[in-house]
């Protein structure tokens, strides 16, 4: 009966609990925000990458051949300008950041 009586008026490990679940909040709050921060790097690494691959240029031409009878037809593409296309992406990412903003703020994280 002296021991739980003992048990129950020790106080030492409250500052230990009081610790301990703050360290833990501290935790997860950072982890979060974290995690956000990471999404939006590969978000834009990704809208750098695309921007990237517009700048190559793709554009062709060739005429075609004939020989006797046989022949075969030329063909040729002339690509948009790359700032034209850059431009457009930028507004799709645009558009696609505030949509996933605007569901995040209606329902929580906007999963792929």
């Amino acid at each position: 009966m002296n021991l739980l009586k003992a048990l129950l008026l020790d106080e030492s490990g409250t500052i230990l609990s009081a610790e301990t679940a703050l360290l833990g909040t501290l935790g997860v709050a950072g982890a979060t925000m974290g995690l956000s921060t990471a999404a939006t790097s590969v978000r834009d690494e990704m809208a750098e990458m695309a921007y990237a691959f517009r700048s190559l240029d793709q554009s062709y031409s060739f005429e075609g051949q004939r020989s006797g009878s046989a022949w075969t037809a030329g063909s040729k593409y002339v690509q948009p300008s790359a700032e034209e296309s850059r431009e457009r992406l930028r507004a799709q990412f645009e558009k696609e950041a505030q949509q996933q903003v605007a569901h995040d703020e209606n329902e929580g994280p906007l999963l792929p």
